[in-house]
């Protein structure tokens, strides 16, 4: 990366988060929950941030693509607003921070160690960052190819080089068929043509490389716990099952870091 050049609040991209105006409880917020050669079984993983740098979805929605280099090789963009910038989203007259938002801010503060109460203030620099796009096979139209590309992006100075311990479980994956410009959800597993499920990524929490704490733990200075109980989570379940559901019409084919029960329904993103 070179050709650096400072970014202030108002030309960032993170000058159109709009947090919620609610009064919001940092140390609640961030509580524990369980919710390339690239990772492709559950468990602990040391790993360092290769890449971290701002994105903007073709209707608005920010995010942060992540790249991980280490034990395990694993990238994904993580959407912190909605397609308005809204980082929460309104259930029952009260808002909620979006997980993935709260997890960013999670991450922040296992690399910096500074707890930010909105991500409005994560530190970037404009810079030029060597990348990849997927583009059409001239020699196949039904296929793509990953061709190397040179952009310019916003990037998370801070967290370059520094280390975080990832747990890990491998999901099995939802079929989706295209409709139109979006991805929709059919309810049932996907598989290969001989019945395996395919499986992604889904990061459980963060840790601190040196002391095994999570944001919370390390906020409210309290021993480290949640990495036995991540770890006996994924000795009983490698593999989180799908169960299957009847499609919502119109659903987002995007997919959330985090399972829970009863779960709200997804802001929009795309």
């Amino acid at each position: 990366m070179k050709e650096t050049k400072k970014r202030d609040k108002m030309s960032s991209i993170l000058g159109k988060l709009k947090d919620s105006s609610q009064k919001v409880d940092v140390a609640s917020e961030i509580a524990d929950y369980n919710g390339g050669g690239f990772i492709k079984d559950s468990g602990i993983y040391s790993e360092t941030i290769a890449k971290a740098f701002l994105v903007e979805s073709k209707n608005g929605a920010i995010g942060i693509y992540i790249q991980y280099s280490g034990e395990g090789q694993h990238e994904e963009t993580v959407y912190i607003s909605n397609r308005d910038g809204e980082t929460f989203y309104n259930k029952n007259g009260k808002d909620h921070p979006m997980p993935s938002y709260v997890d960013m801010k999670k991450l922040n503060y296992i690399l910096t160690g500074e707890m930010i109460t909105s991500a409005s203030q994560l530190k970037v620099e404009e810079r030029i960052v060597k990348h990849y796009k997927w583009t059409e096979d001239p020699e196949d139209e039904n296929k793509k190819i990953k061709v190397d590309i040179e952009l310019t992006a916003e990037v998370l100075v801070d967290w370059i080089g520094k280390e975080v311990k990832l747990s890990v479980q491998m999901c099995e994956k939802e079929k989706q068929e295209k409709k139109g410009d979006k991805y929709v959800g059919l309810g049932v597993r996907a598989e290969n043509k001989d019945g395996v499920p395919y499986l992604e990524v889904a990061i459980l929490n963060y840790f601190n490389s040196e002391t095994n704490k999570t944001a919370s733990e390390t906020l409210n200075e309290k021993e480290s716990t949640q990495l036995a109980k991540d770890e006996t989570r994924l000795e009983k379940s490698p593999v989180r099952v799908f169960k299957s559901k009847k499609p919502k019409s119109g659903t987002s084919g995007s997919t959330a870091s985090k399972s829970t029960s009863a779960a709200p329904s997804k802001p929009k993103i795309f």
